[in-house]
């Protein structure tokens, strides 16, 4: 019964018959796993900028190699105008921090122009009044507010750079706006702050926000350090074949397209979006390619062979009903709502 929440999140993009038929054919070309797909992504997650503020221990973030620049926001139209009528949300966050563009509010607009959902994450360390202003006036839809320890010295051990009263109170101030999008306080969760969840969860129940607690990824796996706090072993995945592939696509800040979110130095890439359409990447022959080698199994695949993602509708028949059935943002909603305790 806990699963009828995602009604409350039903919105155009769930009733629309197109998407429906988009959504349906990209399941069906899971199912069937097609290395080409007759269909568009309902997922952009599209890094808006690789420029981040703060260095956060479970984060890969400061191993970059490539650029830390801003995207370009006449590319970033380009990108939206494409998906419009097809896609159903835009992530706009992959290894920087979203606030550090300037053009934020003006790229969650060209969104909701488009009708495409958005939803960003931020440590909060930028949330001043200016912005709170303007995200709250951008038509944004979800905005998850990252506070990873209760106490100020497990927030700035984890965070490093980060001030925890600039923080509590930006997010505090931020969740009295009356006129605000949806809003998840959330805490990975990991050795660090295992100790404080009741307290984080005490702190902020009393807003008008989705408190969470969020399981800790260790990304594609290829950083020691960050390994260190999750020991799962995920070799029993090896032959689970990822969803995203078949139905997101993710766009670092110079318009080039990566296989997913969890290759953060962009070490496979399938051209770029300034000369190319995302049709015409979307079933290039790199992507072609690479969908047939992760097919054979996770370790053929650099990026997937330690990755901990586990695609709940890989052998989940009604799972893959609801997906198709409900939109990308009906479905993050209601991992919310159950706290991002799907069961498989």
């Amino acid at each position: 019964m806990k699963y009828l929440s995602i009604l409350k999140h039903i919105n155009s993009h769930t009733l629309s018959p197109k998407r429906l038929l988009n959504r349906f054919s990209l399941i069906k070309n899971y199912r069937k796993m097609n290395a080409v797909i007759n269909a568009f992504p309902v997922v952009l997650q599209i890094e808006v900028t690789s420029i981040c503020n703060l260095s956060c221990i479970m984060c890969p973030g400061s191993k970059l190699t490539r650029p830390r620049q801003n995207m370009d926001i006449g590319l970033f139209e380009k990108i939206i105008k494409e998906a419009e009528g097809k896609s159903e949300l835009a992530i706009l966050h992959l290894m920087g921090e979203p606030l550090v563009h300037p053009d934020l509010d003006k790229m969650i607009k060209i969104c909701e122009r488009a009708n495409i959902k958005t939803v960003i994450s931020t440590n909060a360390m930028l949330l001043n009044e200016k912005r709170q202003e303007e995200l709250s006036n951008s038509g944004l839809d979800t905005i998850i507010l990252s506070f990873d320890g209760a106490k100020p010295e497990t927030l700035e051990k984890i965070r490093l750079g980060a001030k925890y009263e600039i923080i509590r109170r930006n997010i505090e101030q931020f969740l009295k706006r009356k006129n605000r999008p949806h809003a998840v306080v959330q805490m990975i969760s990991f050795d660090l702050n295992i100790q404080e969840q009741d307290k984080f969860q005490k702190m902020w129940k009393k807003y008008n926000a989705d408190v969470l607690i969020k399981p800790y990824t260790k990304w594609q796996g290829d950083q020691g350090k960050i390994n260190l706090w999750n020991k799962a072993d995920s070799s029993h995945l090896e032959h689970k074949v990822c969803d995203r592939l078949w139905r997101w696509i993710t766009i670092i800040q110079d318009g080039t397209v990566i296989p997913c979110c969890r290759d953060y130095d962009a070490s496979i890439q399938f051209e770029n979006l300034k000369n190319n359409s995302i049709s015409e990447i979307w079933n290039n022959d790199s992507f072609k390619k690479f969908r047939l080698n992760h097919l054979l199994g996770r370790s053929k695949c650099s990026i997937c062979k330690k990755c901990d993602y586990n695609p709940i509708i890989y052998d989940n028949l009604v799972a893959q009903i609801g997906t198709t059935l409900f939109d990308s943002y009906s479905i993050l909603r209601l991992m919310y709502d159950l706290n991002y305790q799907i069961e498989e």
